[in-house]
């Protein structure tokens, strides 16, 4: 018998295709913002592309070439304000969890 063979048959089958962890490392932000150093620029750097509207149109502009290259309109489509957002945020998530669990380790 395959792998829920009777559930396929029920009406109110469910299939979880993926699940997404995006637990993050407990960080207290507004903290990170007044640091000096390496963390310190990340966060000020990503803050600012969230918050400043001049920076964030600046960086989408250095993205274009992209999303209007050839190659790039196979593979990526335009991103819209949220969707940026969104992926600020993860890789401001990202970049906290390898650079605070590494300055955790070396502690």
């Amino acid at each position: 018998m395959l792998l829920r063979e009777d559930e396929i048959r029920d009406q109110q089958f469910v299939w979880v295709e993926r699940i997404e962890d995006e637990t993050r490392f407990p960080i207290e932000r507004d903290l990170l913002l007044k640091r000096e150093d390496f963390v310190g620029d990340v966060i000020k750097i990503a803050e600012c592309l969230k918050t400043d509207e001049k920076v964030r149109n600046e960086f989408h502009e250095s993205l274009i070439s992209l999303f209007n290259s050839k190659n790039g309109r196979k593979f990526i489509s335009k991103i819209d304000n949220e969707e940026m957002d969104s992926l600020l945020q993860r890789a401001e998530n990202i970049l906290l969890d390898v650079l605070l669990i590494e300055e955790k380790n070396e502690n």
